[in-house]
Protein backbone atom coordinates (compact mmCIF):
# COMPACT_ATOMS: atom_id res chain seq x y z
CA UNK A 1 0.00 0.00 0.00
CA UNK A 2 2.97 2.48 0.93
CA UNK A 3 4.76 1.38 -2.24
CA UNK A 4 1.31 2.24 -4.23
CA UNK A 5 0.84 5.40 -2.66
CA UNK A 6 4.58 6.29 -3.13
CA UNK A 7 4.29 5.99 -7.18
CA UNK A 8 0.96 7.81 -6.82
CA UNK A 9 3.05 10.77 -5.57
CA UNK A 10 5.48 10.42 -8.33
CA UNK A 11 3.30 10.50 -10.79
CA UNK A 12 1.06 13.54 -9.67
CA UNK A 13 4.42 15.56 -9.35
CA UNK A 14 5.57 14.51 -13.00
CA UNK A 15 2.18 15.86 -13.88
CA UNK A 16 2.97 19.05 -12.20
CA UNK A 17 6.09 19.75 -13.42
CA UNK A 18 4.83 19.23 -17.09
CA UNK A 19 2.01 21.80 -16.97
CA UNK A 20 4.32 24.03 -15.16
CA UNK A 21 5.51 26.59 -17.54
CA UNK A 22 7.79 30.32 -17.12
CA UNK A 23 6.25 33.93 -17.55
CA UNK A 24 8.07 37.04 -18.05
CA UNK A 25 6.88 40.39 -17.50
CA UNK A 26 7.02 42.69 -20.63
CA UNK A 27 5.39 45.95 -21.60
CA UNK A 28 6.31 48.26 -18.52
CA UNK A 29 3.03 49.61 -16.36
CA UNK A 30 0.21 46.97 -16.50
CA UNK A 31 -1.63 44.60 -14.55
CA UNK A 32 -1.04 41.30 -13.24
CA UNK A 33 -4.58 39.52 -14.63
CA UNK A 34 -3.46 41.13 -18.10
CA UNK A 35 -1.98 38.24 -19.32
CA UNK A 36 -2.45 38.93 -23.14
CA UNK A 37 -0.59 42.07 -23.06
CA UNK A 38 2.13 41.07 -20.31
CA UNK A 39 2.87 37.69 -19.77
CA UNK A 40 5.08 36.53 -22.38
CA UNK A 41 6.43 33.11 -23.18
CA UNK A 42 9.93 33.82 -23.10
CA UNK A 43 12.40 37.13 -21.63
CA UNK A 44 11.46 40.22 -23.83
CA UNK A 45 9.32 37.74 -25.98
CA UNK A 46 5.93 39.12 -28.19
CA UNK A 47 4.14 35.12 -27.62
CA UNK A 48 1.79 35.54 -24.53
CA UNK A 49 0.29 32.93 -22.23
CA UNK A 50 -3.30 31.93 -22.58
CA UNK A 51 -3.98 32.71 -18.69
CA UNK A 52 -2.27 34.54 -15.44
CA UNK A 53 0.42 32.41 -13.43
CA UNK A 54 -0.83 29.39 -12.13
CA UNK A 55 0.75 28.34 -8.66
CA UNK A 56 2.78 25.66 -10.50
CA UNK A 57 4.44 28.36 -13.07
CA UNK A 58 7.39 30.50 -12.22
CA UNK A 59 7.32 34.37 -12.98
CA UNK A 60 10.32 36.71 -13.80
CA UNK A 61 10.68 39.77 -13.67
CA UNK A 62 13.77 41.18 -15.65
CA UNK A 63 16.05 43.30 -17.82
CA UNK A 64 13.57 43.02 -20.78
CA UNK A 65 10.38 44.09 -18.07
CA UNK A 66 10.78 48.04 -18.05
CA UNK A 67 12.33 49.93 -21.00
CA UNK A 68 11.67 52.95 -18.63
CA UNK A 69 11.29 54.32 -15.39
CA UNK A 70 7.89 54.92 -13.78
CA UNK A 71 6.29 51.03 -14.59
CA UNK A 72 3.61 49.81 -12.07
CA UNK A 73 3.14 46.36 -11.99
CA UNK A 74 -0.42 46.03 -9.97
CA UNK A 75 -2.13 43.23 -8.30
CA UNK A 76 -5.60 43.12 -9.41
CA UNK A 77 -6.51 40.03 -8.58
CA UNK A 78 -5.52 36.96 -5.69
CA UNK A 79 -2.18 35.97 -7.31
CA UNK A 80 -0.57 32.91 -7.27
CA UNK A 81 2.83 31.65 -8.72
CA UNK A 82 5.57 29.31 -7.80
CA UNK A 83 8.88 31.04 -7.72
CA UNK A 84 8.65 35.08 -8.18
CA UNK A 85 12.21 36.44 -9.26
CA UNK A 86 13.05 40.16 -10.28
CA UNK A 87 16.76 39.41 -10.75
CA UNK A 88 18.32 41.99 -13.34
CA UNK A 89 15.14 44.11 -13.32
CA UNK A 90 16.18 47.98 -14.09
CA UNK A 91 14.56 51.45 -14.17
CA UNK A 92 12.74 50.92 -10.67
CA UNK A 93 9.57 49.56 -10.89
CA UNK A 94 6.59 49.79 -8.66
CA UNK A 95 5.43 46.36 -7.87
CA UNK A 96 1.61 47.04 -5.75
CA UNK A 97 -1.46 45.93 -4.77
CA UNK A 98 -4.84 46.90 -2.60
CA UNK A 99 -4.77 45.38 0.82
CA UNK A 100 -7.81 43.21 -0.24
CA UNK A 101 -5.48 41.02 -2.69
CA UNK A 102 -3.53 38.18 -1.89
CA UNK A 103 -0.15 37.10 -3.21
CA UNK A 104 0.66 33.26 -3.01
CA UNK A 105 4.03 32.16 -3.27
CA UNK A 106 4.25 28.59 -3.81
CA UNK A 107 8.10 28.61 -4.30
CA UNK A 108 10.83 30.98 -3.41
CA UNK A 109 10.78 34.70 -3.62
CA UNK A 110 13.84 36.99 -4.88
CA UNK A 111 13.17 40.71 -4.55
CA UNK A 112 15.77 44.06 -5.35
CA UNK A 113 17.19 46.55 -4.64
CA UNK A 114 15.99 48.45 -7.44
CA UNK A 115 12.57 48.25 -7.20
CA UNK A 116 9.25 49.86 -5.24
CA UNK A 117 7.32 47.33 -3.00
CA UNK A 118 4.42 48.87 -2.60
CA UNK A 119 2.30 45.76 -2.34
CA UNK A 120 -0.34 45.85 0.59
CA UNK A 121 -1.75 42.66 0.83
CA UNK A 122 -1.50 39.73 2.35
CA UNK A 123 1.70 37.48 1.41
CA UNK A 124 1.20 33.43 1.74
CA UNK A 125 4.05 31.75 1.60
CA UNK A 126 2.36 27.87 0.78
CA UNK A 127 5.50 25.64 -0.84
CA UNK A 128 4.22 21.92 -0.40
CA UNK A 129 8.44 21.36 -1.05
CA UNK A 130 11.41 21.93 0.87
CA UNK A 131 14.37 24.02 0.18
CA UNK A 132 12.42 27.60 -0.85
CA UNK A 133 14.53 30.64 -0.52
CA UNK A 134 12.98 33.90 0.34
CA UNK A 135 15.34 37.48 -0.48
CA UNK A 136 13.74 40.64 0.64
CA UNK A 137 16.26 43.45 0.13
CA UNK A 138 15.51 45.43 2.38
CA UNK A 139 11.77 45.77 1.66
CA UNK A 140 9.31 46.05 4.31
CA UNK A 141 6.13 43.71 4.21
CA UNK A 142 2.77 45.75 4.45
CA UNK A 143 0.41 43.57 5.61
CA UNK A 144 0.58 39.82 7.13
CA UNK A 145 3.22 37.34 6.12
CA UNK A 146 1.95 33.75 6.47
CA UNK A 147 3.61 31.04 5.92
CA UNK A 148 1.21 27.80 5.37
CA UNK A 149 2.59 24.89 3.97
CA UNK A 150 3.99 21.33 4.25
CA UNK A 151 7.58 22.58 2.98
CA UNK A 152 10.54 24.37 4.12
CA UNK A 153 11.51 28.59 3.62
CA UNK A 154 14.90 29.98 4.85
CA UNK A 155 15.62 33.47 5.11
CA UNK A 156 18.70 34.75 2.81
CA UNK A 157 18.43 38.42 4.56
CA UNK A 158 16.21 40.44 7.10
CA UNK A 159 12.58 40.19 7.26
CA UNK A 160 10.71 43.30 8.27
CA UNK A 161 7.43 43.24 8.55
CA UNK A 162 6.90 46.29 11.21
CA UNK A 163 3.06 47.01 11.56
CA UNK A 164 1.97 43.70 10.79
CA UNK A 165 1.69 39.78 11.65
CA UNK A 166 3.92 36.57 11.20
CA UNK A 167 2.02 33.66 11.45
CA UNK A 168 3.60 29.68 11.40
CA UNK A 169 0.28 27.76 10.09
CA UNK A 170 2.57 24.76 9.08
CA UNK A 171 5.76 23.81 7.71
CA UNK A 172 9.32 25.01 8.85
CA UNK A 173 10.48 28.49 8.79
CA UNK A 174 14.58 28.81 8.58
CA UNK A 175 15.50 32.55 9.98
CA UNK A 176 19.16 31.18 8.99
CA UNK A 177 20.81 33.92 11.53
CA UNK A 178 18.95 36.46 9.84
CA UNK A 179 17.15 39.18 11.76
CA UNK A 180 13.23 39.60 12.07
CA UNK A 181 10.82 42.53 12.72
CA UNK A 182 6.66 41.83 13.40
CA UNK A 183 3.85 43.56 14.95
CA UNK A 184 3.31 40.10 16.58
CA UNK A 185 3.56 36.66 16.13
CA UNK A 186 1.11 33.87 15.68
CA UNK A 187 1.22 29.89 15.47
CA UNK A 188 -1.78 29.07 17.32
CA UNK A 189 -1.87 25.56 15.61
CA UNK A 190 -1.55 21.76 15.60
CA UNK A 191 0.05 21.43 12.49
CA UNK A 192 3.43 20.94 12.30
CA UNK A 193 5.74 23.46 12.45
CA UNK A 194 9.11 24.43 13.47
CA UNK A 195 11.32 27.47 13.67
CA UNK A 196 14.74 27.47 13.49
CA UNK A 197 16.24 30.83 14.66
CA UNK A 198 20.27 30.20 14.93
CA UNK A 199 21.70 33.60 15.93
CA UNK A 200 18.47 35.70 14.79
CA UNK A 201 17.46 38.74 16.69
CA UNK A 202 13.58 38.45 16.60
CA UNK A 203 11.48 41.88 17.47
CA UNK A 204 7.86 41.82 18.52
CA UNK A 205 6.91 45.14 18.74
CA UNK A 206 3.65 44.80 19.94
CA UNK A 207 2.80 46.10 23.96
CA UNK A 208 1.11 43.01 25.80
CA UNK A 209 1.32 40.08 27.49
CA UNK A 210 0.73 38.02 24.06
CA UNK A 211 2.65 39.65 21.63
CA UNK A 212 3.63 36.21 20.95
CA UNK A 213 1.05 33.85 21.10
CA UNK A 214 1.67 30.13 20.33
CA UNK A 215 0.44 26.80 20.79
CA UNK A 216 2.48 24.34 21.80
CA UNK A 217 1.40 21.37 20.47
CA UNK A 218 3.79 20.00 17.14
CA UNK A 219 5.32 23.03 17.62
CA UNK A 220 9.48 23.09 17.71
CA UNK A 221 11.11 25.72 18.44
CA UNK A 222 15.21 25.16 17.46
CA UNK A 223 16.80 28.40 19.37
CA UNK A 224 20.03 28.23 19.08
CA UNK A 225 21.73 31.56 20.08
CA UNK A 226 18.83 33.95 19.15
CA UNK A 227 17.51 36.68 21.36
CA UNK A 228 13.52 37.31 21.12
CA UNK A 229 13.20 41.48 22.15
CA UNK A 230 9.48 42.82 23.35
CA UNK A 231 10.61 46.24 23.08
CA UNK A 232 6.78 47.84 24.11
CA UNK A 233 5.71 48.03 27.96
CA UNK A 234 4.19 44.51 28.72
CA UNK A 235 4.89 42.87 25.52
CA UNK A 236 5.28 39.05 26.00
CA UNK A 237 4.57 35.32 25.59
CA UNK A 238 1.71 33.18 25.89
CA UNK A 239 2.51 29.53 25.04
CA UNK A 240 0.22 26.86 25.70
CA UNK A 241 -0.74 23.06 25.62
CA UNK A 242 3.20 22.32 25.44
CA UNK A 243 6.41 23.95 26.18
CA UNK A 244 8.95 25.48 23.76
CA UNK A 245 12.28 26.03 24.07
CA UNK A 246 13.62 29.85 23.77
CA UNK A 247 17.71 31.01 24.12
CA UNK A 248 18.00 34.85 25.09
CA UNK A 249 14.56 36.58 25.96
CA UNK A 250 14.62 40.80 26.70
CA UNK A 251 11.61 42.67 27.83
CA UNK A 252 13.72 45.78 27.88
CA UNK A 253 10.40 48.31 29.17
CA UNK A 254 8.88 45.74 31.51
Amino acid sequence: MKKLLFFIVIFCLSIVQMIAANYYWVGGTGNWSDYASHWATTSGGSTFHTQAPTLNDNVFFNASSFTSGGAIVTVDVDANCASMDWTGTTNNPQFTGASARSLNIYGSLTLINEMNYNFMGTVNFKSPSFGNLITSSGKSYLNNVVFDGIGSWTLQDAMSIPGHVLYLVNGTLNTNNQDVTMLYFRSEYTSNRTLNLGSSTLTVNLGGSDAWRSNGTNFTVIPGTSKLVFPATWGGIYNYNAGINLYDVEFPSA
